[in-house]
């Protein structure tokens, strides 16, 4: 692999984490695990009936 490709690779990475950081400081998570109210998973009803 071309050093040249590597690098471009790691920058959009950086890049991708970069806004994906930024995304989540500036808005309000909606899927955050709340400590108190329970998993959804757990409270809704198994996929077998």
């Amino acid at each position: 692999m071309p050093a040249r490709h590597a690098m471009r690779v790691q920058g959009v990475a950086a890049a991708l984490l970069l806004s994906l950081l930024a995304a989540c400081a500036t808005r309000p998570p909606v899927v955050a695990p709340s400590p108190t109210a329970p998993e959804p998973s757990v409270t809704a009803p198994p996929p077998g009936g």
